[in-house]
């Protein structure tokens, strides 16, 4: 059987020139006659016409046939296939309509792609606005609102995250798609108070969300503390703790109007990697590799209620961000063990000045890493109150080891006032004092939670 499947057919030996002079003899077709009703060249037709080729292709052969009003397989003079394969007329119809679904398919899908790359390109910047209990986001072009969420509680912290959403069908072409998550932070003042919230930051779309871990705070600090109080998001941070490349979130939770706080660190998903439960409130936050690993080490600076009101300086990563600040002898607890990498707590000042600045303990207000041209980090930390104006300076090593600290402007002119007016006779801004103040300093690493006994305030140096 010769191909007839093939584009070009082997017609040498076969019936197909006797047919084709037979049938135009029978039918007195002229070889005008035969070019106009096949529409095939006059140099096709006449190579044919004296048998000058051993294959034609097969459309040929088909227009042939039609000619002469028979199948092409009557011209061959071949039996039909017994098969249901269609005849290749029918194949040659069937692949065409196949070719123009997939063109029109084709046209579709960039037809689709379009419509939803185009709004991308032309849409404007969302901007987002705090009113309350209510955040919303707005069109940076025509202040059109585009979404709203709602919340019983004020909205207290705010941050765009370097995480984008899920891709979708579309993926990236989809333009609600391209922008990175929204997280923001709930203050205390309603039932849903202390409640964490990722969403989509141009459709305002939830995509993950988290609430105060009560059980674990009623564990650590007992339930008729946490009952009678409000917890609150207060600050947010993104650093990357494990070195992967991509930043996780890092969250400080503290309650309203007592003492307890947590750290809290998340991944992209949502998922808990690490949580720090303190025993006085946290209110400084700072992430940065400090020795070179490539993971961020977390800094966290706050009070320590049970510390002999001290203030707190907590260095926590990857692995070393569990647990609480307990210890043999100021806090014991036997459910909790500590597992921050170095906890420092500063000693209060004396009485007396503490009167002076008006503060029940004090409080490391600000952190920051400085370099030297070798790039190595030394810490500093300011010591402040809820006003936020630093008074004293302190200088620490990447380990948390105090190296010095400095008075502040302020904190000179303050001290030169008390002496002038007769408050005291002490000048608490001179660097002897604040020296004998740091040597109070307690700084204790995994594993060695113990002390002979707690720090105590320096005294007077008169």
């Amino acid at each position: 059987m010769k191909d007839t499947t093939a584009r070009n057919v082997l017609v040498e030996g076969t019936p197909f020139f006797d047919n084709c002079l037979r049938l135009q003899l029978e039918q007195n077709l002229t070889t005008d006659d035969i070019l106009k009703r096949s529409g095939l060249s006059p140099k096709t037709l006449e190579r044919i016409q004296k048998r000058k080729v051993k294959s034609v292709q097969r459309h040929t052969i088909i227009k042939m046939a039609r000619c002469f009003g028979v199948t092409y397989y009557e011209l061959m003079g071949e039996l039909p296939p017994t098969n249901s394969a269609p005849p290749p007329t029918a194949d040659r119809h069937r692949r065409r309509r196949l070719r123009s679904w997939m063109l029109i398919l084709s046209l579709l899908l960039i037809a689709v792609a379009t419509a939803w790359t185009l709004p991308g390109w032309l849409a404007q910047p969302i901007e987002h606005v705090v009113d309350g209990k209510r955040i919303l986001g707005k069109s940076s072009g025509n202040g059109k609102v585009v979404w709203t969420r709602d919340h019983l509680s004020e909205v207290f912290v705010t941050a765009m995250s370097p995480w984008l959403p899920p891709a979708g069908l579309f993926g990236r072409l989809d333009p609600k798609n391209r922008d990175n998550l929204l997280v923001y932070g709930l203050f205390s003042n309603g039932s849903d108070g202390g409640r964490l919230f990722v969403v989509n930051s141009r459709t305002g779309e939830l995509i993950w969300k988290d609430q105060p871990d009560v059980p674990q705070l009623v564990r650590f600090y007992g339930r008729d503390l946490i009952e009678n109080g409000n917890i609150i998001v207060r600050s947010l941070w993104f650093a990357d703790v494990d070195g992967d490349g991509t930043r996780e979130l890092i969250v400080i939770y503290s309650q309203d109007p007592y003492y307890p706080s947590y750290v809290r660190i998340y991944d992209a998903s949502g998922r808990i990697l690490g949580t720090y439960f303190n025993d006085g409130h946290l209110t400084s936050l700072h992430a940065e590799d400090l020795d070179g690993d490539g993971k961020d080490e977390i800094l966290v600076g706050g009070t320590s209620n049970r510390h002999a009101d001290s203030a707190v300086l907590l260095l926590l990563d990857q692995k070393h961000c569990n647990g609480g600040s307990v210890d043999s002898v100021f806090h014991p607890h036997p459910g909790f063990s500590d597992m921050a990498m170095i906890r420092l707590h500063l000693p209060r000042f004396d009485d007396e000045l503490m009167h002076l600045l008006q503060w029940d303990r004090p409080d490391i207000r600000t952190i920051q890493v400085l370099r030297n041209g070798d790039n190595e980090p030394t810490i500093q930390i300011g010591l402040g109150i809820h006003d936020k104006v630093t008074r004293v300076k302190i200088l620490l090593d990447k380990d948390l080891t105090p190296r010095h600290a400095n008075p502040t402007d302020y904190f000179r002119t303050m001290a030169s006032e008390w002496i002038r007016e007769g408050k005291t006779e002490v000048d608490y801004s001179s660097q002897q004092y604040l020296n004998r103040w740091l040597q109070g300093s307690a700084r204790y690493t995994v594993g060695h939670w113990m002390a002979e006994q707690e720090p105590e305030a320096i005294a007077h140096d008169r």
